[in-house]
């Protein structure tokens, strides 16, 4: 879903986003749920899922502020995002 709507803003943003750029985010999505296990081995499972939001979607907020230079957009991705996760 996160890589779909990737793509929705690359399309709204009529700029180029390369296929590694996908990638990076598909490597977040693998990351959220590492951190998810790893966190809840120690913690409550919803305690972990709210760190591992947090840090997922700071991530990807902060690499998409530098790939779109439009913080309109990025606050559209992240905005969607949360309601997301």
């Amino acid at each position: 879903m996160t890589i779909a709507l990737t793509f929705l803003i690359e399309i709204l943003n009529n700029q180029r986003i390369h296929p590694l750029q996908y990638a990076l985010v598909g490597l977040a999505l693998c990351l959220f749920y590492i951190l998810l296990v790893a966190i809840s081995e120690h913690t409550d499972f919803n305690i972990a899922y709210g760190f591992s939001t947090f840090g997922i979607v700071a991530m990807i907020s902060l690499y998409s502020l530098s790939i779109f230079k439009a913080k309109r957009m990025t606050w559209i991705l992240v905005s969607l995002l949360i309601l997301i996760y």
